[in-house]
């Protein structure tokens, strides 16, 4: 007689290792067909950024792309190494932080600076979502200041930098989230 498993059987990455890392159907949260925001590939996060940017297709968009996720940059829906023939999802807010974070490679900022750029945005944006917190944003220019080593920033709300600033970095989201239509 066979013993009885379960025909499912998830587990979120955090998870995994815990006394009870099962999800059920109370806490399985899963993206359905009803949802009125649009999810993207990476192939279709990519195709949005080069149609916003006016980019050539290439290889290397796809690779930032993918590195981006990899490194915790980008936040797909489920898991960030899905494995062969599965793709990862990414959300309208993940798709608008692909693009803050094209135009910061554009710059060539590095990673680690980026890390602390994004969590400034994700202190400012509070409980909202990316794409909505710039919506109701009342101005459509985003000004980082940075300083010290190793690199900190901080969001410029006023018109003069903070004394011990010597660079400042502005982003028009209003602008890219037109232009990626979101």
């Amino acid at each position: 007689m066979r013993p009885s498993v379960p025909p499912l059987s998830l587990t979120r990455p955090e998870a995994i290792g815990s006394v009870n890392h099962r999800l059920t159907k109370d806490n399985l949260c899963l993206p359905c067909s009803g949802m009125n925001s649009p999810v993207a590939t990476l192939r279709g996060v990519v195709r949005q950024l080069q149609q916003a940017f006016d980019l050539p297709v290439g290889p290397s968009l796809p690779r930032s792309v993918r590195y981006w996720a990899t490194e915790g940059l980008l936040r797909p829906s489920g898991l960030v190494h899905t494995g062969k023939g599965r793709s990862r999802t990414f959300g309208p807010d993940e798709i608008l932080r692909a693009a803050i974070l094209f135009e910061f490679a554009k710059w060539d900022i590095t990673v680690g600076t980026m890390k602390v750029i994004l969590q400034k945005i994700y202190e400012e944006q509070g409980k909202l979502g990316l794409v909505e917190f710039v919506k109701q944003r009342p101005g459509s220019y985003i000004s980082f200041s940075f300083f010290g080593w190793p690199p900190q920033c901080q969001i410029v709300n006023g018109r003069s930098m903070p004394k011990q600033s010597r660079s400042m970095l502005s982003i028009d989201l209003t602008k890219l989230v037109s232009d990626l239509r979101l």
